[in-house]
């Protein structure tokens, strides 16, 4: 037996005969768990010589067990410190396949076919939908994509609402390849009559780039799931309208995920417009327009374009796409030109309200790195340079490992960022994730996703006034004596706000604290009065502060409440608010 243990630990496909026939036994309930292994040296190595070893897989070895066994030898491993899992969902697909192949009186091979697929770990979408490939696997089909919108809408319809604002380039034309609408997916907490700002999240505009659809989607769910949970994400979708663009060229995707099932990756950048132009592979990365050339910015295809076949084509005329059409009417149309108040010398003012993040994919020579206007021309000092480069800075602050915000690439003209920078006034980023263009899952979940939903996090959390948020502190601790109290206790608040920490030793991050303010259950973009305030003089405070508040919950209401933090520096700049 220990001969054969060791064996399977060797050989994770090996088989033992007896899961078989216990397998097939009337009365058993199977119960799969899992556990790692001691060292080969430990007395306790061979505790597990005469389980039902089903194999090894990701370091844990899999042993079969019976419902009646199951928690009497559980507590005795844990006991020895072994980390045991029951694995829930293996243990139920088991079960029903087991009962099937009883009910159907199928050959005891079968068995071992089951055995072989659970060891196997057949990687699969999170969530359970199509994914692209089995190598791509956390990557949702374009199909997937457009139903996880229509699920969204259905399971939070108090928040959630897909918004169709026009066609792909396939559709428009009546292409008998078919098209796709280009959707909207819309994030708010429909029931708050306060005033909000706007968020827009551009996803996909570049088809290659793989991730950044299933990214802005994660960012969405996340949203939503946290609600009620999460203090500051349930003030944000209160406070703020998130406009996700999740696939912006869904013709193009549609040609790059196909070819990756295949194992062919196409590399598409563009969108599928054939330009009258054959090019050289009217299917691949030659036929198209660039959509991230294609907006109507003043100085469209000045720089950084190429030919008809190249990949930076952008267009017969600016907006020439209808991809490109209906992302501009749309935002337009939510905040229209005018709204956010410029003055004679191009400067837009301090209480403008609206974020726009594209997400791109990068390459190794590119890098990590947020990239702001002008990008036509990066020699010329934009009028509100100090907070554009302070809002980028803040922006790296977020991500793991921290990006590059010098705001130094090649010049490119009709990008989002320099379109809606110069049309609707708002602050606006191509943030460049990643680290190819097909992401490995393993490392898109462990960081890309994380580093996207971190800075939509913090794009929509100043989106209220990000020119004057953006240069002020941050709230970097919020500490709370207890998280369940009665009316007669006191809350104890302990309170870290730094105007540095985040700053990437931007000049805006030299400023010393003036002012930390809380509030109890009232928001400060509405107008509320602090419940309390810290005021710190100019020659003792630093560019961190801490401080204790003391916060009477008399009167408070039996439930759940929240407070709000704000801090303010000594040129007057607040920091966003955060809240616990």
């Amino acid at each position: 037996t220990v001969n054969l243990f060791s064996s399977v630990e060797a050989n994770p496909n090996l088989l033992q005969q007896k899961n078989e026939d216990k397998l097939l036994h009337q009365n058993f309930d199977p119960v799969v768990v899992s556990l790692i292994l001691p060292p080969r040296d430990s007395p306790l190595y061979f505790a597990f010589a005469d389980e039902d070893v089903l194999g090894k897989r990701d370091g844990r070895v899999f042993i079969l067990l019976s419902e009646d066994e199951k928690d009497t030898k559980i507590n005795e491993w844990r006991k020895n410190f072994f980390d045991v899992k029951i694995e829930n969902e293996i243990t139920t697909d088991m079960r029903d396949s087991v009962r099937n192949i009883k009910k159907r009186k199928l050959p005891k091979e079968n068995l071992s076919l089951l055995i072989k697929e659970v060891m196997a770990g057949d990687k699969k979408h999170r969530k359970g939908y199509d994914s692209i490939s089995d190598q791509f696997y956390c990557y949702r089909t374009l199909d997937a994509l457009f139903e996880t919108m229509d699920d969204l809408e259905q399971q939070f319809p108090e928040f959630v609402e897909v918004l169709t604002i026009g066609e792909s380039y396939q559709k428009h034309t009546n292409c008998t390849d078919g098209g796709y609408d280009i959707n909207v997916l819309k994030l708010t907490n429909k029931e708050s009559n306060v005033t909000k700002s706007n968020f827009f999240l551009v996803c996909g505009i570049h088809s290659r780039e793989l991730a950044t659809p299933e990214a802005c989607t994660n960012f969405a769910e996340d949203m939503l799931e946290q609600y009620g949970t999460d203090a500051d994400k349930t003030w944000i979708m209160d406070h703020t309208e998130i406009h996700i663009f999740v696939n912006a060229n869904p013709d193009g995707f549609k040609v790059e995920a196909d070819g990756l099932a295949l194992g062919a990756a196409r590399y598409k950048r563009k969108n599928m417009n054939p330009n009258g132009s054959y090019c050289w592979w009217m299917n691949c990365i030659s036929k198209g327009t660039d959509l991230n050339r294609n907006f109507p910015h003043s100085k469209w295809n000045t720089v950084g374009t190429t030919g008809k076949c190249g990949s930076g084509y952008a267009g017969e005329s600016p907006a020439s796409e209808p991809e490109t059409q209906a992302i501009v009417t749309y935002i337009e149309s939510v905040l229209p030109p005018g709204t956010n108040i410029v003055d004679d010398a191009g400067t837009y003012e301090l209480d403008s309200k609206g974020m726009l993040i594209d997400v791109h994919m990068t390459t190794g020579f590119l890098g990590n790195g947020f990239f702001w206007p002008w990008a036509y021309d990066q020699s010329i000092i934009h009028p509100n340079f100090e907070s554009l480069t302070a809002i980028g800075k803040k922006l790296a602050s977020t991500t793991i490992t921290q990006y590059d915000a010098t705001n130094e690439i090649y010049p490119t003209a009709g990008d989002t960022t320099d379109w809606a920078h110069e049309a609707v006034g708002v602050p606006a980023y191509t943030a460049e994730v990643g680290t190819k263009f097909h992401e490995e899952c393993e490392d898109y979940e462990s960081t890309l996703s994380v580093n996207v939903m971190n800075i939509a996090l913090y794009s929509a959390r100043i989106s209220y006034a990000p020119y004057n948020y953006g240069r002020g502190p941050d709230i970097t601790a919020i500490t709370l004596s207890s998280d369940t109290l009665t009316e007669v206790d006191t809350l104890s608040l302990t309170v870290t706000a730094s105007d540095s920490e985040n700053a990437g030793g931007y000049s805006t991050g030299q400023q010393s604290i003036s002012a930390i303010q809380i509030f109890v259950d009232s928001h400060p973009y509405d107008g509320a009065t602090p419940d309390d305030e810290v005021q710190f003089q100019d020659s003792s405070s630093g560019t961190a502060e801490d401080v204790t508040f003391d916060v009477s919950l008399s009167g408070l209401a039996e439930g759940r409440h929240t407070i709000y933090v704000q801090a303010q520096d000594s040129d007057g700049f607040k920091g966003p608010v955060y809240a616990k």
